[in-house]
């Protein structure tokens, strides 16, 4: 199956492949500058809430101390002005993760209907429509689980790190997570070519019925793998440079979308 991979680098379009990784790269991009901005002003609203929750620990004392000089009014401000920033917390955090997901619709969505089309938009419209609707389970389900994921890997790493202990069942535990993370990454970018010239319905079916597609999942996980490699190669020479960044994000979407261009040659037929 590698042996196939590489041979597909024969036929490989590299005008194509670099496209679609200005593509994705734009779409990493707005969505690093969005998340700091967001994670900028979160900060903010945390530490506003932390000085507010020492003044409300002084409540506490006051009370036990000398119940007349507690102040209930003022206690009722302090714990409004808290959940008015904890509302604010909510808010940025949730627009941030629409707005990412209409920005990765978006910028997905021509990326896939360029690829899936000789690089002339056809149809994009019904495309992206379709395109969308697949995604929203998708990404709700994909954030909880990485989310589970990362609860997970960081004990694990700190007992490895500190203790050189591996606790086999939490091993066990985050490989799956990981490998079903990767089962639904593949599986949906499976559908993305279908959806090109079938309904989300028969895209579903066709991904049913078309079990053996599933022998270039192995592909797609070493894919991954060793693009994550070479990041973390390149991020431990200098993780604070900008142009060590800008390189080890082009590098991870070359070789990735180096699978998107095969598997393409594989499935658009169907």
């Amino acid at each position: 199956m590698l042996k196939k991979l590489l041979n597909n680098m024969k036929n490989l379009n590299f005008k194509k492949l670099s496209v679609i990784t200005l593509i994705d790269f734009v779409f990493l991009s707005l969505v690093y500058f969005l998340a700091r901005l967001v994670i900028s002003r979160v900060r903010e609203y945390y530490a506003l809430i932390q000085n507010f929750s020492v003044g409300i620990d002084q409540f506490g004392y006051i009370l036990q101390q000398n119940a007349s000089q507690f102040n209930i009014n003022e206690l009722g401000q302090k714990l409004g002005v808290i959940n008015q920033l904890s509302n604010q917390i909510i808010l940025w955090l949730g627009g941030l993760f629409i707005l990412i997901f209409f920005i990765y619709s978006i910028s997905q969505s021509l990326s896939w209907n360029l690829l899936l089309n000789n690089f002339k938009l056809n149809n994009y419209k019904a495309y992206l429509k379709k395109f969308t609707l697949l995604n929203i389970p998708v990404f709700i389900l994909s954030i909880y689980l990485v989310f589970i994921l990362l609860i997970n890997l960081r004990p694990f790493i700190l007992d490895y790190w500190f203790e050189g202990r591996i606790a086999v069942g939490a091993f066990i535990e985050i490989l799956f997570l990981f490998l079903l993370v990767m089962l639904i990454k593949y599986y949906t970018t499976t559908i993305y070519i279908f959806l090109n010239k079938h309904s989300l319905k028969n895209s579903l079916i066709l991904l049913v019925n078309k079990y053996y597609i599933t022998k270039f999942f192995l592909v797609f996980v070493l894919t991954i793998l060793i693009s994550l490699y070479f990041v973390v190669m390149l991020l431990r020479i200098n993780s604070n440079s900008i142009t060590i960044l800008i390189i080890s994000a082009l590098l991870f979407l070359s070789i990735y979308n180096f699978f998107k261009l095969f598997l393409v040659n594989k499935l658009e037929k169907i």
